[in-house]
């Protein structure tokens, strides 16, 4: 029987991620619900965490009895291992900050020791970037891309998930070959850095070599696995015999040069 129900799939504000970059996932995250609900999976990984959406949903319904979130990147990994374990510094500065663009270009320019500065870096600049592409420049109204009591009641939000013991973050940037190692049986969300925007996008790209590498990996790991990708015949090629699940013919605009809008392709492996 179905656990799933459409008032479970509704993303709160409280469980919505702090964060925002290139493909915040929310509508996708609904999917990968869906296929977790029908596989009665109990663990769940993402090895791209990124803003964690997928892991925020499937941790606030209960779809999963444990979700871990992983990421190549040493900032978006700080933040999630401050906010799931010691959010009240955090929560802190965000209170204290008031963005202006001179403090914009500060932060874009530091390089912060700490765990702690990190994390908040990263929150900041993902907020206030244009598109929350960190490196890029500043958005237009920055003051109200910037609401501490929105942002401090979902890092609480964070936190309460940790404290219960659903979502688990690794304590430092992992690479997606030792997370995916460490969970092997888990139902795994692969939303890797694609091989034409990713250099522009994220500090840790992937080369085509690089994804076939990954098909590889996904292809033969005990655990099933979600996938998603731009539809491309290469993409194609590498999961040649994999379920192929409806996206609703959603374009990821952010990826769209030109006038053609660009599409997505999301595989199901394993199951």
């Amino acid at each position: 029987m179905e656990r799933i129900t459409a008032e479970l799939l509704k993303l709160s504000p409280a469980a919505r991620s702090p964060l925002s970059r290139p493909g915040a996932r929310r509508a996708l995250a609904r999917d990968v619900a869906k296929v977790a609900d029908r596989l009665g999976v109990e663990r769940f990984v993402e090895p791209f965490a990124g803003t964690g959406a997928v892991s925020l949903l499937l941790a606030q319904t209960g779809l999963v009895a444990r979700a871990t979130l992983a990421d190549a990147d040493e900032g978006i990994a700080s933040f999630w291992a401050v906010a799931l374990t010691d959010p009240v510094p955090l929560i802190d500065l965000v209170h204290r900050f008031f963005p202006t663009r001179e403090r914009f270009l500060e932060l874009r320019a530091s390089s912060p020791e700490t765990r702690l500065g990190r994390a908040f870096r990263t929150l900041a600049l993902s907020r206030l970037s244009w598109s929350g592409i960190i490196g890029a420049g500043p958005a237009s109204r920055m003051e109200q891309r910037w609401r501490p009591e929105t942002l401090a009641e979902r890092i609480g939000r964070i936190f309460e998930l940790g404290a219960s013991g659903i979502l688990s973050a690794a304590p430092e940037a992992q690479g997606w070959q030792a997370s995916l190692a460490h969970h092997k049986d888990a139902l795994a969300f692969i939303d890797p850095p694609y091989p034409e925007e990713g250099p522009r996008l994220y500090a840790h790209s992937m080369d085509e070599p690089a994804h076939d590498e990954l098909a590889r990996l996904l292809l033969a790991r005990p655990g099933p696995s979600v996938v998603v990708g731009p539809d491309t015949p290469d993409q194609r090629r590498r999961y040649a015999g994999a379920i192929e699940l409806p996206t609703g013919d959603r374009p990821y605009s952010l990826m769209t040069r030109g006038s053609h809008a660009r599409r997505e392709v999301v595989f199901l492996i394993g199951a």
